[in-house]
């Protein structure tokens, strides 16, 4: 049983002896209830559910991301072959970047990194079964098909996008245990908000800088690099620049809604 008047020693003691970031973001949600702070408890549940609906994911949930893709040349297969934004079609290549913002709640951090295999993620791009497609139409080479399009996902990513979680929950505490006065149980509502927005909505945010990549309609694009051409020539022959038929619209116009729909890349 958690010590009632001792919940912060409680929480520093689990941070520093490496418990899992869920178990002291549970903690935090405890402390932001007996404090009646509800940006405290916010953020904790955020970090532990996800990002969901309309509430915005912080700039340090936000990688570098390769894009690849799955093919059929003829009777060969080739795989986690990357390609460049300026492989698809202008219609939508404005709509993807290489910069992916995971929304994830951290257990499903962990695990993605546990399960991980060869140090990489592949996970799919919103509405890749779309974009696929129109880099089928745009070829129109009935011997080369695109069969999947995807992130690859460096795991020191998402490993780098934990530490986040847990640099900032050391520097909440730090916030919180310098603005409490020792005589108190616990920090006030004023202190805790305070804490929060000078940690967690301040200037004091950093990027993870490694390559990543998202996860389906969880992940939303922000910013982007400047398009790599690094394996882009491998989809490039046969490309038809330019085509702007029907078909090719038709399919853009099915993307783009269902993108509207889940709210975006």
């Amino acid at each position: 049983m958690v010590d009632r008047t001792d919940i912060l020693t409680r929480i520093e003691e689990e941070l520093l002896a490496g418990r899992p970031v869920s178990d002291v973001l549970r903690l935090l949600i405890i402390l932001g209830g007996r404090s009646g702070s509800s940006e405290l408890r916010d953020w904790a549940k955020a970090e532990l559910r996800g990002y969901q609906n309309d509430v915005e994911t912080p700039a340090y949930r936000a990688v570098p991301a390769l894009i690849q893709l799955d093919a059929i040349i003829g009777s060969a297969v080739v795989r986690h072959q990357t390609i460049s934004v300026t492989d698809f079609p202008s219609v939508v290549s404005d709509k993807i970047t290489e910069t992916a913002t995971f929304s994830h709640g951290v257990g499903e951090l962990e695990a993605l990194v546990r399960t991980a295999t060869d140090n990489t993620i592949n996970v799919s791009l919103p509405g890749s079964q779309e974009l696929a497609k129109l880099l089928n139409h745009q070829a129109n080479r009935p011997s080369q098909r695109v069969m999947s399009v995807y992130w690859s996902v460096s795991t020191s990513a998402v490993t780098g996008i934990i530490d986040q979680i847990m640099n900032r929950l050391a520097e909440l505490i730090g916030e919180l245990r310098a603005s409490t006065p020792s005589h108190s149980e616990i920090p006030t509502k004023d202190q805790a908000d305070r804490a929060v927005n000078v940690v967690i909505n301040g200037s004091s945010h950093i990027n993870v800088t490694a390559i990543a990549a998202g996860k389906d309609n969880d992940i939303h694009i922000e910013g982007g690099m400047k398009p790599s051409s690094a394996g882009s020539r491998f989809w490039t022959r046969g490309r038809r620049i330019g085509a702007a038929t029907v078909g090719a619209a038709t399919i853009a116009g099915t993307l783009l809604t269902a993108i509207q729909l889940s709210g975006g890349f």
